[in-house]
């Protein structure tokens, strides 16, 4: 899994996938979560994750994202998505979770 997080002047963490084509599967659901409960649990404020590289997610991928959300929002955090491609966004639909996620079409717009 290749993942970048930076963090930007307004202390938001940047998540992105970098690899294109990436698919947050039962393969990486585990060390994703991992990951970002590690960043949760350090000095972050708000976390965007940027999906515009993420092609498919399974249903542990979605495990992780909601398991992820809900640790986030028991620390006081924000969780964010972003330039989600067609697909996952149809994949985020159909699971309702577009009503629970804070969802931008760009980074810029989940930045602010």
């Amino acid at each position: 899994m290749m993942l970048s997080i930076n963090k930007n002047q307004n202390d938001y963490h940047i998540v992105s996938f970098t690899n294109e084509g990436q698919k947050l599967t039962a393969v990486i659901a585990e060390s994703f979560k991992t990951k970002l409960y590690q960043l949760i649990d350090s000095d972050s404020k708000s976390i965007v994750l940027n999906l515009a590289n993420l092609t498919f997610i399974d249903s542990s991928g979605f495990g992780a994202i909601v398991s992820i959300y809900n640790h986030a929002k028991n620390r006081q955090l924000e969780i964010k998505l972003c330039q989600i491609t067609p697909m996952v966004m149809n994949l985020i639909k159909i699971t309702k979770l577009d009503q629970v996620f804070e969802i931008y079409d760009t980074l810029d717009e989940a930045l602010t």
